[in-house]
C-alpha cells in the first residue's frame, strides 16, 4: 500500500533492472554459449596436438619415400612446437578478432586492422618457431638458411594459419550468437506465457469473476443494459487474454483495446468512484509494444491509487511519440509515493514482471520510471524504441 507520509518523493525514480537469481539471463559472448572457457583451452590444446602429429606423420612418410631418415620423435617435437606456439597465441588472436570484428563499426578500418594483425601474428610465430627450432637444433631445420630467410619462407603459410584461426573463431561466434538468440526467444516466449497466466490468475481469478458475476446478477434486477455490457466486456477481456498468437510484441491498438475492456469492467463494478481517460495519438496505434504491458500498470493505479481515496479517483492512460521513442504513461490522483520510497524495493509482482520483460526485450534501450505528480497522485512512464508494425498498418 502506498501512503503519503510527510513530503512525497517528487523526483522521478527509475526502476532498476534487478532480477532474482532464478530469472537472471547470463550475459555471454557467442563462443561462450557453445564452449565454456576452461573447456575451450582443452580443445585448443588437443587440436594443436592432433594437427602437430598429423603434420609430423606426413613429414615422416615424405622423408622415408625420398630416402631420408629422421626419428619420428624429433619430427613430432618439431611440429608440436609450431602448433603449440599457435595455441599460446590463440588468446591474443581471439582478443584481436573480438576487438575488431568485421560486422560492427567501420568495416574498412577494421579490415585494415585485421590485416595488420595477420602480418604481426604470422611474423611473430615464424620468428619464434625459427629461433626455438634452431636453438634445439633439429636435423630437419635447414641451418644453412639465415634466420630472415627462414622466417620469410614460412611467413605466407603462417598468414594462412592465422586467417584460418580467425575464420574458425568467427564461425563459432556467429553460431553461438544464433544459439543465444534462440535460447533468448524461448525464454521470452515462456515469460509471455507466464505473464498471460498471471493476468488470468491475478485479475481474472475466481474472486474477481465471483465479484463480477455477482455485480451482473445485481444489475440484472435494475439495469439490464449495464449487466449486458459487463458480460460483454468480460467476454472480450477473456478472449484477448487467451488469444493464441504467442508473440512478444503487438500493435499498441491491441493493448489499448485490452485496457479499455479491463477498465470497462472496473468502471461498471465501482460506478462513479472510478473515472478513466484513455488517449493515444492516432499515428502511434501501429507502434509495437510488449504484449500485456499496460494492464499491470493500470491495475497498480487502481489498486494503490484510486481505491485509496474514499471518493474514488481517475486513471489516465496516454501514448505518444517523442522523436524515436514511444512514451506510455499511466497516471492516477491517489496518495502517491511515500517519503523514503526506493525503486525496486517495494514493487509488486506485476511491476517486477513488467520491468524484467522490458529488460529482456530491449536491453538498455528502455526506461521505466515513476514519480509523484505536482497536482497529486502517481505517474508511471514507460519509454520504448519506436517501431511500427508494418503488417498491422497494412491490415
Amino acid at each position: 500500500m502506498r501512503k503519503q507520509e510527510g513530503e512525497a518523493a517528487d523526483a522521478a525514480a527509475r526502476i532498476p533492472c534487478m532480477r532474482d537469481d532464478n530469472s537472471a539471463t547470463p550475459q555471454v559472448d557467442g563462443v561462450g554459449v557453445i564452449i565454456p572457457r576452461w573447456r575451450a583451452w582443452i580443445i585448443v590444446s588437443g587440436a594443436a596436438t592432433a594437427i602437430g602429429l598429423v603434420f609430423a606423420s606426413q613429414h615422416y612418410v615424405y622423408l622415408r619415400v625420398s630416402g631420408a631418415r629422421m626419428p619420428f620423435a624429433e619430427l613430432a617435437a618439431l611440429h608440436l612446437i609450431r602448433w603449440f606456439l599457435w595455441a599460446a597465441l590463440a588468446p591474443f588472436i581471439f582478443a584481436a578478432a573480438r576487438r575488431w570484428r568485421l560486422d560492427e563499426g567501420d568495416v574498412a578500418r577494421r579490415l585494415a586492422l585485421q590485416v595488420v594483425c595477420a602480418v604481426a601474428f604470422a611474423f611473430a610465430h615464424a620468428l619464434l618457431a625459427t629461433l626455438i627450432e634452431r636453438r634445439i637444433g633439429f636435423g630437419a631445420v635447414p641451418l644453412a638458411l639465415t634466420i630472415t630467410s627462414h622466417v620469410l619462407t614460412r611467413f605466407t603459410g603462417d598468414v594462412f594459419v592465422y586467417l584460418s584461426i580467425v575464420a574458425a573463431w568467427h564461425a563459432l561466434e556467429y553460431y553461438g550468437r544464433y544459439r543465444s538468440r534462440e535460447a533468448r526467444t524461448v525464454q521470452l516466449e515462456a515469460r509471455l506465457a507466464s505473464t498471460r497466466l498471471q493476468v488470468l490468475r491475478m485479475q481474472l481469478n475466481p474472486h474477481f469473476l465471483f465479484n463480477t458475476l455477482n455485480t451482473v446478477s445485481a444489475l440484472m434486477r435494475r439495469d439490464v443494459e449495464a449487466a449486458d455490457a459487463m458480460l460483454t466486456s468480460l467476454s472480450d477481456l477473456l478472449r484477448l487474454a487467451l488469444r493464441s498468437d504467442d508473440v512478444q510484441e503487438v500493435p499498441l491498438r491491441q493493448e489499448i483495446e485490452f485496457v479499455r475492456r479491463y477498465l470497462d469492467i472496473m468502471r461498471i463494478r465501482y460506478g462513479d468512484r472510478i473515472r478513466t481517460d484513455v488517449r493515444a495519438d492516432p499515428d502511434v496505434l501501429d507502434a509495437l509494444v510488449p504484449n500485456l504491458v499496460l494492464q499491470p500498470l493500470v491495475e497498480n493505479a487502481l489498486r494503490h491509487g484510486v481505491s485509496m481515496r474514499p471518493g474514488g479517483g481517475c486513471v489516465q492512460v496516454r501514448a505518444e511519440r517523442r522523436e524515436s521513442s514511444l512514451r506510455l504513461t499511466v497516471a492516477d490522483d491517489g496518495p502517491g509515493l511515500p517519503a523514503g520510497w526506493t525503486p525496486g524495493a517495494s514493487l509488486g509482482v506485476g511491476l517486477r514482471n513488467t520491468r524484467d520483460r522490458l529488460a529482456e526485450l530491449y536491453g538498455d534501450r528502455y526506461d521505466l520510471a515513476m514519480r509523484n505528480r505536482p497536482e497529486g497522485g502517481l505517474e508511471l512512464t514507460v519509454v520504448l524504441p519506436y517501431r511500427v508494425a508494418v503488417l498491422a498498418a497494412g491490415a
